[in-house]
């Protein structure tokens, strides 16, 4: 079995299980670290993946380099002008992903922002040692960043690729999809070169295509109360995308009380009552913020949000350890260590939030 790691430090969301032989082409491995996190890339194919490593390995180092929230890079000069009530023109790729992250914060009944960066910030969350000493912020510092209101639907674009925010104090921050987009142009860059047959899987969220040898990719989901254990398997193939939000990823402990790095735009603070999200979509951008998206939303609004973001197929576990999923998962999901209670979800219902 091999173990895939969801987060660099704090352990893993979803593992991928191998099986021990295939009469046929055996499976090509590499790993690089980018975007905080292992990429691992696994191909079926015959030709050699240290030729195409190098080609990969750039993409994902300029992807780093050029939308790190708060190293120099092209999204921290947007900010920069952003705070000083400046306009700005962006890269043709950079306009792509924020006119994509309108569309998501709108899909989402905004509660996936990628205009919260400074949010983010304030919590200690924009940082390189994860593991220092940390406090959550003050209620006025929390009150205060509440009364401007700053979000992605303050961003607009004029004549195109010039870039304006009618809040200084609206900050980007790709973290909550940019992973997708990223990965996608990996899983693309091995299309176009005929390798078919793939798996990319950056820290746990999972990109598929094609199969291995005479059987389907199988793929297990974390138990978000314990880490080593699986909670179920699903066995997939073809194009799909499998991506997992937990609150059990990054956390902290501060005088008793247990902070998670997954924040609620509408109140500023991390999100109660979901501990873990796993969606499978065809669109690995939709799949990493309708993650976010629905575990912040909570499993009463999980149906109505995962048909607007895309979603196929969804499963929600909440803080006492009940399951919620819909009729898609239900169908692919085996269970290893089943919830002690799991509610089928059958269609989409009005949700209060």
């Amino acid at each position: 079995m091999v173990v895939v790691k969801k987060a660099l430090i704090f352990g893993c969301l979803l593992f991928v299980l191998s099986a021990c032989q295939f009469r046929s082409e055996s499976p090509q491995h590499w790993r690089h670290l980018a975007m905080g996190t292992w990429v691992d890339i696994t191909i079926y194919d015959q030709t050699p993946i240290n030729e195409i490593s190098p080609r990969l390995a750039k993409l994902l180092d300029d992807a780093h380099q050029r939308w790190h929230a708060w190293h120099p890079s092209e999204l921290s000069r947007i900010n920069e002008s952003f705070a000083q009530g400046r306009c700005v023109q962006v890269a043709p790729t950079t306009a792509q992903l924020i006119r994509l992250a309108k569309q998501l914060w709108q899909a989402s009944d905004g509660l996936f922002d990628a205009g919260i960066g400074q949010l983010l910030k304030l919590w200690g969350f924009q940082r390189e040692n994860m593991l220092a000493a940390w406090q959550p912020p003050e209620d006025k510092e929390i009150n205060d960043w509440l009364a401007s209101h700053p979000s992605i639907h303050d961003v607009y674009f004029v004549n195109n690729r010039q870039l304006c925010s009618r809040n200084p104090k609206v900050s980007l921050d790709f973290g909550g999809f940019g992973k997708g987009f990223i990965l996608q142009l990996v899983s693309q860059s091995l299309s176009h070169l005929g390798i078919t047959n793939h798996m990319v899987n950056g820290g746990g969220d999972i990109i598929i295509a094609g199969q291995p040898p005479h059987r389907p990719w199988r793929i297990a989901i974390q138990n978000p109360f314990a880490k080593e254990k699986v909670l179920a398997t699903i066995e997939l193939s073809g194009k799909k995308s499998i991506f997992t939000s937990g609150t059990y990823e990054r956390h902290w402990q501060h005088q008793g009380i247990t902070y998670h790095h997954i924040l609620d735009p509408r109140t500023a603070r991390p999100a109660q009552g979901t501990v873990s999200v796993t969606v499978i979509g065809d669109d690995p951008v939709w799949m990493d913020a309708a993650a976010t998206a629905i575990l912040i939303a909570g499993p009463k609004c999980a149906a109505r949000l995962a048909d607007k973001m895309r979603v196929h197929a969804w499963l929600v576990i909440d803080h006492k350890g009940v399951a919620y999923l819909n009729t898609a998962m239900k169908n692919w999901i085996e269970w290893v260590t089943p919830p002690q209670s799991i509610k089928l979800i059958k269609q989409s219902t009005a949700c209060t939030r």
